[in-house]
């Protein structure tokens, strides 16, 4: 499965390694955080780099529940 990140591109759902879902003012968000691209190298915690992360903005409640419900199976979140 695909997620469509709202600017262009999609990512495969396996990608992916975490959402958060919020609300700024009027602004319904969705952040999405990817996997590293290669996580079978070992690499030193401390040296690790953070994990790239993409937000997508809505202005409408509905479509931000019907992007979450759709990509995440996740309905309602937004009341």
């Amino acid at each position: 499965m695909f997620i469509d990140l709202k600017n262009g591109k999609c990512i495969n759902a396996s990608e992916v390694l975490g959402a958060a879902f919020g609300k700024r003012g009027e602004t319904y968000l969705v952040n999405i955080t990817m996997r590293p691209f290669n996580p079978q190298n070992q690499i030193n915690i401390k040296e690790a780099p953070k994990p790239a992360s993409i937000e997508i903005k809505f202005n409408d409640i509905n479509q931000a529940n019907s992007y979450i419900n759709k990509y995440f199976n996740i309905e309602n979140y937004f009341n």
